[in-house]
């Protein structure tokens, strides 16, 4: 018999009530902090886990940010698939959409940083509006 112990990395903290649940690169919960761990985005999900089509499409375009994005990175909403949305430092927000096309959305959302404006559409790519 061989075990294998394969330890979970965050990459996302879900608030439930006062504390948090941590969720892996699969969308598992596995631990309940008090606070989020420095530097892991909050991503605000109704019903976290490997199974919940908002998890897996938060996952997604977590795993497409670039480092410029996921360093300024404060919370990641998806109240349904094609409505995900960033929060970054300076009250700064990234309307994303859905999941599709999640690399060339974080590609033109990282060249847009430096624009002005509150919010940065990059929900269709080749059309992109700031406000």
């Amino acid at each position: 018999m061989v075990i294998e112990v394969v330890e979970r990395t965050p990459v996302a903290a879900v608030p439930v009530g006062e504390q948090f649940t941590l969720i892996d690169a699969e969308g598992v919960a596995y631990r309940t902090v008090v606070r989020p761990p420095d530097g892991l985005p909050v991503a605000r999900l109704a019903a976290p886990g490997p199974q919940d089509i908002n998890t897996r499409s938060a996952l997604t375009v977590l795993s497409a940010l670039t480092a410029e994005l996921r360093e300024q990175l404060v919370s990641i909403s998806v109240p349904a698939p094609a409505q995900v949305q960033l929060v970054l430092r300076r009250d700064r927000r990234v309307i994303w959409g859905d999941d599709s096309q999640s690399e060339t959305k974080a590609q033109v959302a990282t060249a847009l940083l430096e624009r002005r404006g509150d919010t940065i559409d990059v929900s269709a790519p080749k059309v992109v509006t700031i406000r």
